[in-house]
């Protein structure tokens, strides 16, 4: 019975550390939006390249918000979907951004807000989100662009 019961606990224990859970979340900028000092657009087209907030610098923006529609840019980034997934066993998160649009806000203070169809990158980490909207994420940045 003891060993039964064992059993039982181990496979609900690892079953517990394996789950994932998925909420539908608004985009968030953590920074105050009126220290926004210049929003761009990136277009990255390599692959298992590691995309991090000092390595944005090397790629050409395809796109610069004008400094007068920086803040009605990051309002409407505001109303994109996420689907947050809560994984409770470690992820290797090695590709942080996969090939396409990415948008870097950057602030008054030097810090910086990258985010993507796979997630956002800010002064508290990654943060794996994959895009849920109604159109794809080249389809949805390039309406904020045109």
């Amino acid at each position: 019975m003891k060993k039964l019961l064992i059993c039982i606990i181990t496979l609900i224990l690892v079953f517990s550390l394996s789950s994932c859970i998925s909420i539908n979340k608004k985009l968030r900028i953590i920074g105050n939006t009126e220290d926004i000092v210049a929003i761009d657009v990136y277009y990255i087209d390599v692959t298992n390249e590691k995309i991090v907030t000092e390595t944005i610098d090397e790629y050409e923006p395809v796109y610069s918000v004008p400094a007068d529609e920086l803040v009605a840019f990051a309002n409407k980034m505001e109303t994109i979907i996420y689907k947050k997934n809560y994984i409770i066993v470690p992820v290797d998160y090695s590709v942080v951004f996969a090939p396409g649009y990415i948008v870097c806000i950057k602030f008054s203070d030097g810090e910086r807000e990258i985010f993507s169809e796979q997630g956002t990158l800010t002064h508290n980490g990654y943060y794996p989100e994959k895009y849920n909207g109604p159109l794809s994420w080249a389809e949805e940045i390039e309406s904020f662009i045109r």
